[in-house]
């Protein structure tokens, strides 16, 4: 799975915007700050299609099935993006008509879910009754300990976009089959360039799926772009940095370690080592998480890959990411990793990313 370099559509960056804003002023501005499409308090009980709880009477182990779909889809906020509510009614209207098949995620966890007259559709048609979203336009971070941020100037390139607000909510979204019993949010302090225009963060839920002791933590990010952000590249890494500190900082204030954690999102990432060294080494000090990708390239494992996972090191050859970490009664173990909405059998491409399905096995007694 890959981010696409054949675009679907003319996409426009947050730079391009924000040039406009310059000349355009508050006709546009207001444009650019529409909120998302509302949800509703949590929690939100409703259950369809849940994973069958299996029983092995032999030993008493007790697993469900549970798929989990991370999908950024490109919808990006009228004028930098337009034009997207047919690709994203699609996407709905595909979703829905696997809703009873052996490969539906229970889960979505969506990116750049920014324009509300293009996520509509696709929260209508696919059926999904749980919805959430966050952080919003005006969530605000605390600061991290000076120790990780060495004196990081928050207004250093006000001509892409620092300094000027927050024109836009975070774009994360989680739709899910079952009950959401608890949402969490925290948007990043720290950013770089015009990914500043947006209050990019992460969202977290809490999930109970029918007949599993324990509630599972799912979590969703988007992290700092390195091109598209228009500023030096050490600038891009740095507020990068600074974002993983902050993903570990709400990990240590909101998970807790009875529950099993499943995380995703686009981490931006792909091919670019400096990025994936700084991230493995900060979230993976504390806790054993382990991600999908990697775990599945070990045959002992037995996994269902429908995936190309050739070449050296695979799982680092892409933006969008899914991780995992077993609770203190309820382990978790990936089964199947694939592709969706990537031109092939599971749904054409209407983004210009792939959509990343998971289908993990929890395990209890």
């Amino acid at each position: 799975m890959r981010t696409k370099t054949r675009k679907l559509y003319k996409r426009t960056t947050f730079a391009a915007v924000a040039t406009a804003l310059l000349a355009i002023a508050v006709g546009v501005v207001s444009s650019a700050c529409q909120g998302p499409v509302p949800d509703r308090p949590v929690p939100q009980m409703t259950t369809v299609n849940p994973p069958e709880v299996m029983v092995d009477y032999k030993t008493g182990e007790k697993t469900v099935r549970l798929r989990v779909l991370t999908y950024n889809v490109a919808a990006l906020p009228p004028p930098i993006g337009f034009g997207r509510e047919g690709a994203l009614e699609q996407i709905g209207k595909y979703l829905a008509s696997i809703q009873d098949s052996n490969i539906a995620p229970h889960i979505i966890l969506l990116q750049e879910a920014f324009d509300p007259d293009a996520v509509a559709p696709l929260l209508k048609y696919s059926g999904y009754p749980n919805y959430v979203h966050g952080p919003k336009r005006k969530d605000r971070a605390p600061k991290l300990d000076p120790e990780y941020t060495q004196n990081f100037k928050r207004k250093q390139y006000i001509f892409t976009g620092e300094g000027w607000g927050k024109l836009n909510h975070s774009g994360l979204a989680v739709l899910s089959n079952l009950p959401i019993v608890e949402k969490y949010s925290r948007p990043f302090r720290y950013c770089a360039g015009w990914d500043c225009l947006a209050n990019k963060g992460v969202l977290a839920v809490e999930v109970e799926i029918p007949g599993v002791p324990d509630n599972l933590l799912i979590a969703n990010t988007h992290l700092n772009a390195r091109k598209a952000s228009k500023v030096p590249k050490g600038r891009s890494l740095f507020a990068h940095n600074l974002q993983v500190y902050e993903l570990k900082y709400f990990a240590k204030t909101t998970w807790d370690r009875q529950m099993p954690l499943i995380f995703g999102g686009d981490f931006n990432i792909r091919n670019k080592e400096d990025r994936i060294q700084h991230a493995l080494a900060v979230l993976g000090e504390d806790e054993p998480y382990m991600l999908p990708r990697y775990y599945c390239l070990d045959p002992r494992n037995n996994c269902d890959i429908q995936l190309d996972l050739e070449g050296e090191r695979p799982w680092a050859r892409t933006q969008d990411i899914q991780g995992f970490a077993n609770g203190n009664r309820v382990s978790v173990e990936p089964v199947k990793i694939m592709a969706m909405f990537d031109g092939g059998v599971f749904g054409e491409e209407l983004s210009d990313h792939d959509g990343y399905l998971v289908e993990y096995l929890l395990r209890w007694r």
